[in-house]
């Protein structure tokens, strides 16, 4: 029993993870943001009006509005970039969370991605 409960979450992990391809275009959308302790719903329209758009190139991440994030590191769930502004964490299941240096770790924005 013990065996296929260990094989059932195993395999519920491969097709959970979900990850970013390199050299793909994807298409960002602010879903919420987390201030402190709370969590706050961010417009739907504001969202969809500023979007965030980067590709992954080689050990790097570009961005629409010509930010470069280099890579730091990665753990079985995430991948850390960085640029002297921001910390920029890819998820599982295309969500990315961006940290603005500036407030160190007051504020995360939190993007649901897709493929452009």
């Amino acid at each position: 029993m013990r065996l296929i409960l260990v094989g059932l979450l195993f395999a519920s992990s491969l097709f959970a993870n979900d990850i970013f391809k390199k050299k793909t275009e994807y298409i960002c959308l602010n879903t919420h943001y987390i201030q402190g302790v709370t969590k706050n719903a961010v417009d739907k329209k504001e969202s969809e009006a500023n979007p965030f758009i980067f590709t992954i190139k080689k050990k790097s991440i570009y961005s629409n509005n010509e930010d470069k994030f280099r890579f730091m590191n990665k753990s079985r769930f995430i991948h850390n970039y960085s640029n002297k502004d921001y910390s920029l964490i890819l998820s599982k299941n295309h969500e990315l969370s961006l940290l603005p240096k500036k407030f160190r770790g007051q504020i995360q924005l939190i993007f649901k991605c897709k493929e452009n």
